[in-house]
């Protein structure tokens, strides 16, 4: 038996351990075999133990905007989002890290969310869509999407089966670009935040039409950020709709379950009895004559047949 049977017969009898354990026992004179390194690759290894190849390195950001844009989409949601958006798409670009997302009810509207992107960024930064990025999705693999991408010269990039790591862009979008946000990358300056308001305080919002007598204002929640117009989103909990509207003025006081719990523990403490009480009081029975039995204020023992004393 020649030491190249020799290794591989082996590594067969102790399990197919790998070749370093085996080079371990070598050195510690537990086994003689003279040369290791033309040990042959393992069929039954490669069956059983097979993993993926590791990620190293780490991969060049594009160099200007839009050369590259990450695209990915999520769903569907357990809960849809206002309107039946159980779907949403994101788009990405890698330069700035500057992204959008789009809802979408059915995963087919992918398409028509990348025009509507394209788009609008075409005409923001004045700049084309070199390279789009994204799995092997069926809504990016769509005949008509694949024949608009050359159409428009954009080069498809698809990442391997199973390989979101290759999409990590679109799939977490939590790297940063130095010092500077995405928005000042994108639109070459700071980003403002005075107009950041508390998600769901209460504000009071002027009424648009109303009596002369009537409140002028009613108390609604913010919601959201309108993109098309200056405002925000209110919702008013006692007509139950939302709308946009710029005449405010907030409530910024804690979290909107610390408001909504003191306004409960304001009801429920205003001592007043609900309009429908239905509660029946029985009245108090005086007995003349009759004596008043009291409580026992002895002391109670456990026998002493049960082994123990309290």
């Amino acid at each position: 038996m020649d030491n190249h049977e020799n290794a591989q017969i082996w590594h067969a009898r102790l399990g197919h351990i790998s070749k370093d354990r085996i080079r371990r026992l070598v050195d510690t004179k537990s086994l003689e075999i003279d040369d290791l390194d033309h040990l042959p690759t393992c069929e039954s290894c490669l069956k059983g133990k097979m993993t993926k190849k590791p990620f190293v390195g780490q991969s060049a950001i594009a160099k200007g905007l839009l050369d590259l844009v990450y695209t990915d989409v999520c769903g569907p949601l357990s809960i849809p989002a206002r309107g039946g958006f159980p779907y949403f798409i994101t788009f990405t670009d890698d330069h700035s890290r500057y992204g959008y997302v789009y809802l979408m009810r059915y995963k087919s509207e992918a398409f028509g969310r990348f025009k509507e992107y394209r788009l609008e960024v075409d005409n923001q930064t004045s700049r084309n869509i070199k390279a789009l990025r994204s799995d092997r999705g069926g809504e990016y693999l769509s005949g008509e999407f694949i024949d608009y991408l050359k159409e428009n010269e954009i080069l498809s990039q698809w990442t391997p089966p199973g390989t979101p790591q290759l999409n990590g862009v679109a799939e977490r979008k939590n790297r940063t670009l130095l010092d500077m946000t995405p928005y000042e990358i994108w639109h070459g300056k700071p980003a403002s935040y005075k107009y950041l308001r508390l998600w769901g305080s209460p504000a009071y919002v002027k009424r648009l039409v109303g009596d002369k007598l009537d409140s002028r204002s009613s108390l609604c929640r913010c919601i959201a950020y309108p993109k098309e117009t200056a405002g925000y989103y209110f919702y008013d909990p006692a007509e139950q709709k939302d709308f946009v509207s710029r005449n405010a003025v907030f409530l910024e006081k804690g979290f909107p379950s610390d408001n909504q719990r003191d306004e409960v523990l304001i009801e429920e403490s205003s001592g007043e009895p609900p309009h429908n009480s239905t509660a029946s009081f029985e009245p108090t029975v005086h007995t003349d004559g009759v004596p008043i039995l009291r409580r026992s204020t002895r002391e109670s023992r456990v026998p002493e047949r049960y082994g123990f004393v309290v």
